[in-house]
């Protein structure tokens, strides 16, 4: 997972932490939603459902219709047999697309960002940012430094994973996924607009590009976080069967049909949508070297003006879910008490018991800022939960600095080397491609395998093998950098 990688956590904002993430299960502590069978007695109450109890709530006899055409596992089946997945709907599809034309465009403009802003016009070029046919020098428009370069940009992703939190909360609360999205494609189709216009010729040999550019970035920042948060969740409400069954496959297997492996391969086609539109700066890195920076931020604006044309066409077919609230709210009050109770020793036990209203009655406090207090104690176990998951992140800084995380590392390094007609922001579009080449193997082949087999694979799992990987690959970019430094006159 590189920077575009970082998108699975604006995703994840708006989600709930997986149980599995705080009570492990089974002989690996680090599989969860593996799909493998398992001993684990919780998975097996999620995937076991009694048929008396579906006959219970709600209409009788549409219960017993649903039971017979989805019979739900058993415990003995829960845990013995194979979990596939279920059919996915073709608007789901349809959404990954949406994500895969916003992704495009927002990574084709985003990975020539750096240039544009190091490296001043180049002489003999053409006046649009492209040097001179034949010529080794770098592209670039407005020549201000690689200091001024590298703070833009740490700006432009501070802004763009930040601001997901209030879109996402906004959504929850106001708009509803659907409009969220709508707003944000307008932003970001007004920034492409500005981006495409301060990038004509005789704006930037006129010095003029810096102003147009700063305003567009900007808002380009803030409607990739208003569409980003959004989208994941909504093209998971495109599946809405939620419950396990079993059913006998052609071959005479039968197997478990499991909602989270359903997820689980939506999600892996979603992120194969966001790789393919992140590998479309392939296209904008040679516009900028060999035509100039009008082309290539023309193209990703073409590709995403396409975009609110396509979720028009399907809207009337996208499961639109109303605004439910947002536990954001009682988040920050659970915190804001815990910390006032505590007096901000977050470290010593008893920390978020404090905020329990159980706890906090026997005090006799009963009302937070002048109104009653509306939490639960279910609500401040959620709370718990979330921290204790989100501990996960925190070796994400780490792992962002080792993928060049600070500055444009990669486009830097590339800049000191021979490219020989190459751009030398193109060595970071071969991420997206070993991604795009790994997921159906990843999908189609190796999960599977490892499910057949009753191997556990978790997701903490495959965050430290990604991890140890990148590790790898931070080492290889240290030996290419000494050899630069070995052989640069």
């Amino acid at each position: 997972m590189s920077a575009r990688g970082a998108d699975l956590i604006n995703d994840a904002i708006a989600t709930n932490p997986p149980a599995a993430v705080v009570t492990p299960h089974g002989r690996n502590s680090f599989a969860m939603g593996d799909g493998a069978a398992t001993e684990d007695p919780s998975m097996i109450k999620r995937l076991s459902v009694d048929v008396r109890d579906i006959e219970s709530s709600g209409d009788r006899s549409q219960s017993i219709i649903d039971a017979e055409r989805y019979p739900p596992p058993t415990a003995e089946e829960a845990a013995t047999l194979r979990k596939v997945s279920d059919s996915i709907p073709l608007i789901a599809y349809s959404l990954c697309i949406v994500e895969l034309a916003e992704r495009a465009s927002y990574y084709g403009v985003q990975t020539i960002f750096s240039n544009f802003m190091q490296f001043p016009l180049p002489e003999g070029g053409n006046g649009a940012g492209a040097p001179a046919k034949g010529s080794e020098d770098t592209v670039g428009a407005l020549g201000r430094g690689e200091q001024f370069s590298v703070a833009i940009g740490l700006l432009f992703s501070f802004l763009a994973y930040v601001i997901p939190v209030f879109g996402g909360y906004g959504a929850d609360v106001y708009t509803g996924r659907y409009r969220m999205i709508m707003y944000g494609v307008l932003l970001c189709g007004v920034s492409h607009v500005i981006m495409i216009c301060g990038a004509i010729p005789t704006v930037l040999k006129a010095g003029n590009g810096i102003a147009p550019f700063m305003i567009s970035l900007i808002i380009l920042a803030i409607g990739a976080g208003v569409f980003k948060p959004c989208v994941a969740l909504i093209v998971i409400d495109q599946y809405t069967h939620q419950r396990a069954y079993t059913k006998t496959l052609k071959s005479g297997e039968k197997v478990v049909v499991d909602p989270e492996v359903t997820i689980q391969r939506l999600m892996l086609a979603f992120y194969a949508c966001v790789n393919v539109g992140a590998f479309f700066a392939i296209a904008t890195t040679y516009s900028e070297k060999y035509v100039g920076y009008w082309l290539a931020f023309l193209l990703p604006g073409i590709v995403y003006f396409l975009l609110p044309i396509l979720l028009l066409a399907i809207s009337k077919h996208i499961i639109k879910k109303k605004p439910s609230g947002s536990a954001l709210q009682n988040v920050v009050k659970i915190c804001a008490m815990a910390i006032k109770q505590t007096k901000g020793q977050f470290w010593k036990k008893g920390f978020w018991q404090s905020a329990s209203p159980k706890v906090l009655r026997e005090k006799g406090i009963t009302t937070f800022n002048g109104k009653p207090i509306t939490w639960t104690e279910k609500s401040v176990d959620d709370v718990v939960r979330t921290v204790k998951a989100c501990a996960i992140f925190l070796y994400f800084p780490i792992y962002n600095i080792n993928d060049g995380g600070i500055g444009s590392v990669a486009t830097s390094q590339g800049a000191a080397m021979t490219t020989n007609g190459a751009p030398n922001d193109l060595l970071s579009n071969f991420n997206p491609l070993t991604i795009i080449a790994f997921i159906p193997i990843l999908s189609y082949v190796l999960y599977p395998a490892l499910r057949k087999y009753n191997i556990k694979f978790g997701r903490i799992t495959r965050i430290t093998v990604g991890f140890a990987i990148a590790c790898l690959s931070g080492m290889c970019g240290a030996i290419v950098q000494y050899y630069i430094y070995k052989t640069s006159p």
